[in-house]
């Protein structure tokens, strides 16, 4: 982990121990290994693109929307790829990640 206040926090910690999740080690600052960088900000800003919101609480609810919508399959690709990613960095001592 990049060590990241909010990775290490007690409440994202304690919820993770309530879920069974196990936290997976990865090098620090690879954003291609985050799956927010190469799947959901990209998934997001298509969805929200040419809208306009009038308040911070009508933008988070659309997000909230958005995020429901995403089927468990398409979580579970982003998943498998995130872990493909994951493998290939570690196999490469860190370089970063080269779609093939």
């Amino acid at each position: 982990m990049d060590n990241a206040r909010p990775h290490n926090s007690k409440v994202s910690v304690q919820a993770l121990k309530e879920v069974k999740a196990q936290r997976v080690m990865h090098p620090p600052y690879s954003p291609d290994l985050s799956p927010c960088d190469f799947f959901l900000f990209g998934a997001l800003k298509e969805k929200l693109a040419g809208m306009s919101f009038s308040s911070s609480e009508d933008l988070v609810s659309k997000i909230r929307e958005i995020f429901s919508d995403f089927s468990k399959e398409t979580l579970q690709l982003v998943y498998m790829n995130w872990s493909k990613r994951l493998k290939w960095v570690i196999e490469h001592g860190g370089e970063y990640y080269e779609s093939s």
